[in-house]
């Protein structure tokens, strides 16, 4: 789910679902795919273990494999291939097929300036998006530590792996408007979240897609469009992606690209009632130019490392309803999303997994309901030309919860971000934020001593190329445990795009 433009940075060659069609602009596609299906999440985990060869090979074995992979350009003489040219000397170019839902991405240029580092596999990874099959793989590397502060101080390295695969139907000459999509994915390392004592984990990529250090596959979905305003999705799927989930320009993601602390990524309100990797189905709508609707079922209980077929809506569902609307304030983008989860399980286990985004094994209150309300919007304020997202801008959030099953009652958060904005790096982009979290009152959270939370983030993440980012990272904390110090973090982050 990425964006459609392929060769930015925040691409990342939009790994989403929309209905594309020829007398589209660029920014409705856009707003299609970033909204697939607004429903969202995230895991926590408690201290992660170790097979980090695992994780980092089964990522690099995809993109190894295909290098190796021969080049069609001999074979195309007599019959080139749609949006190729015979002479080895040319590039493949990428083509769109106005039926498509994932645009073609670009893999092609020099090996400094493409978009990822294999490239285009000599012409067969090129051909193979023109057909509509997409293969992508990611890497992302965090070292941090706890400097002053926290439970103790000390560095720790974690890692999380991505591999995507998408399968347009209407470039694979099935049917228009239908899209396959496929995540596998790990991370691996140790966490620094049991030295902060805070509340949240300061880097998301320690805890998603699973508690456990282990590679598994979050997604099995499938996207159809049945007209240019509706569409529908059903499977096993991930609730946050680089391009859905509580969507915001400058404070959303995995933790790869923009801020890595898990309270910029996305609402935590949220968390309790829908997991990060769960089944369910929903429906998409457009309404009017700008507004893009939502409404999902979902599995409240869903774990990314298994299907749980036997076990399916066996304790209530999740039902999500969002919707993003567009402005165009001063001819400058922003946006104003609007959501919120109401789930009829009920929460009494003494250690719910779904709950483990803040700390494994916390205790819930009983209830037998939950839901939560969120609000978001982001808005440039400087964006010299209003058809591509870069600039500076502010974002902001704001949820609520039951406060009863949920121990996060209300949260806010807001800052400044920033995209291109020094000549000569275009794909360069920094953030600066502030959040707040409201802790519920309840007997657990009293027991337990925690007080309300605070923190603040900066990063400036540097796209050596534009698929290799260096991004330093500086966080304080004030952690819900009352018996611990203030938080002082500094981390570093290497993203690679294969």
């Amino acid at each position: 789910m990425r964006p459609t433009t392929p060769v930015q940075r925040e691409s990342r060659a939009a790994h989403g679902g929309s209905a594309i069609n020829a007398d589209q602009d660029q920014q409705g596609k856009e707003h299609i795919v970033r909204n697939r299906f607004g429903i969202h999440r995230f895991v926590q985990a408690s201290p992660l273990r170790r097979r980090a060869l695992l994780e980092t090979s089964a990522v690099l074995a995809a993109a190894w494999l295909a290098i190796a992979s021969p080049s069609p350009r001999a074979l195309a003489a007599d019959q080139p291939a749609a949006g190729s040219v015979t002479d080895a000397t040319k590039t493949i170019a990428p083509v769109q097929n106005k039926n498509q839902v994932y645009p073609t991405p670009d893999y092609t240029g020099e090996f400094l300036s493409r978009s990822t580092l294999t490239g285009d596999w000599g012409g067969t990874r090129q051909e193979w998006a023109n057909k509509g099959i997409t293969l992508d793989a990611y890497l992302t590397h965090v070292g941090m530590g706890v400097v002053s502060g926290g439970r103790d101080t000390g560095w720790e390295y974690t890692g999380r792996g991505e591999i995507d695969l998408n399968l347009d139907t209407a470039k694979l000459g099935l049917w228009p408007g239908g899209l396959f999509s496929v995540i596998a994915e790990g991370h691996f390392g140790r966490s620094i979240f049991p030295h902060t004592g805070a509340l949240l984990p300061a880097d998301l990529n320690e805890v998603i897609p699973e508690v456990d250090d282990s590679f598994v596959i979050p997604q099995l979905m499938y996207t159809q469009f049945l007209s240019e305003k509706h569409g529908f999705f059903v499977g096993k799927m991930t609730t946050i992606t680089p391009n859905s989930g509580d969507m915001n320009e400058f404070a959303h993601g995995k933790g790869d690209h923009q801020f890595l602390n898990t309270a910029f990524c996305a609402d935590p309100v949220i968390l309790l009632t829908a997991p990060y990797s769960t089944f369910g189905a929903g429906v998409i709508a457009l309404p009017i130019k700008d507004l893009v609707i939502t409404a999902a079922a979902l599995d409240p209980h869903g774990r990314a490392d298994s299907a749980q077929l036997d076990h399916l809506f066996s304790d209530g569902v999740t039902i999500n309803l969002e919707g993003r609307y567009t402005t165009h304030f001063f001819d400058m983008t922003g946006h104003q999303l609007l959501g919120g989860t109401y789930s009829t399980s009920s929460y009494t286990d003494l250690d719910q997994r779904a709950l483990n985004l803040i700390i494994s094994g916390l205790p819930t209150q009983h209830a037998d309901s939950s839901w939560s309300a969120y609000y978001n919007c982001d808005q440039y304020f400087y964006q010299p030309d209003p058809k591509v997202n870069k600039g500076i801008g502010l974002f902001a959030r704001a949820g609520v919860s039951d406060g009863q099953a949920n121990p996060i009652h209300w949260f806010a958060s807001g800052g400044i971000g920033g995209k291109g904005m020094i000549s000569g790096r275009p794909n360069d982009a920094f953030g600066i934020g502030y959040y707040y979290t409201w802790i519920a009152d309840t007997q657990i959270t009293s027991r337990l001593d925690f007080a309300d939370a605070q923190g603040v983030e900066a990063f400036y993440d540097i796209a050596l190329t534009p698929w290799l980012h260096l991004t330093p990272d500086v966080q304080w904390i004030q952690p819900s445990q009352e018996r611990v110090d203030d938080s002082w973090i500094v981390g570093f982050r290497l993203y690679m795009a294969f």
